[in-house]
């Protein structure tokens, strides 16, 4: 238990601008069988009551310091992510669970849903700004664990993929955060935009490819233009994987 404790609370600490939650013993307690009931829940879920295929699942190193950058299709995208990324490893290494930035008028708009956000380690944005002190906590949160970022900043609603934002390009400009690209498929089947309640019985594959190669593009000086080329690079390796199940 002690070492599930430290491991956890390398999670939190390097999250020091969040608004006031005392990580604690108690808390880092509550975390922890909080993040492994939801994952265990989205595991049914996922690969019980629906059919979930993962390819190229040996490209899934999950270390600190490491980025993985999806297409996004559905509200409940990053609880099959997250799941195919850590579970059942989480038991030993909750460190694993990403960390996921979150739209603050979305997921923190009172108190109680501001609490069981911060538990599923989402960081809270403020969508349609230059949010510098998400930025930091974002860069924080590497340090010590992983996260999940969907660049297009939106869920699609043609299912093609579009272009990524560059604030991430910037977060892995100034990270050197290793990339993992994921492209996923069927989610906008299992809960499309605009349905509450999801879809059983369906099938969803998640793609998970090589780590992105920048070459020189984290050399080069800290502006919009070099973090535009980063985040194409990786929208590319993105759509490549969409185009491999053709």
């Amino acid at each position: 238990m002690q070492r599930v404790t430290q491991a956890l609370s390398k999670t939190y600490i390097h999250i020091r601008r969040q608004p006031a939650v005392f990580f604690n013993f108690f808390t880092f307690i509550l975390s922890y069988f909080f993040l492994f009931t939801v994952s265990f829940i989205s595991w049914i879920f996922f690969f019980l009551l629906n059919r979930t295929v993962i390819v190229g699942k040996e490209n899934l190193r999950a270390e600190k310091n490491t980025l993985f950058l999806s297409n996004h299709q559905s509200m409940i995208d990053s609880f099959l992510i997250g799941t195919v990324i850590s579970f059942p490893a989480l038991f030993l290494r909750p460190t694993l669970i990403p960390w996921h930035p979150a739209a603050k008028e979305n997921f923190f708009r009172n108190p109680i849903q501001s609490f069981f956000s911060r538990m599923w380690k989402c960081i809270a944005v403020r969508r349609g700004q230059h949010d510098f002190e998400a930025l930091e906590n974002m860069k924080n949160a590497l340090t010590a664990s992983t996260m999940l970022i969907y660049p297009e900043g939106s869920r699609s609603r043609s299912g093609e993929v579009g272009t990524g934002r560059p604030g991430t390009g910037k977060l892995i400009h100034d990270t050197g955060a290793r990339c993992i690209p994921i492209y996923i498929e069927g989610m906008n089947d299992v809960l499309p935009i605009g349905r509450s309640f999801p879809r059983f019985f369906r099938k969803i594959t998640v793609r998970i490819g090589h780590p992105v190669e920048f070459d020189n593009l984290l050399k080069e000086p800290s502006c919009k233009e070099t973090s535009e080329k980063i985040i194409e690079k990786v929208m590319v390796e993105i759509r490549n994987l969409k185009n491999s199940e053709k």
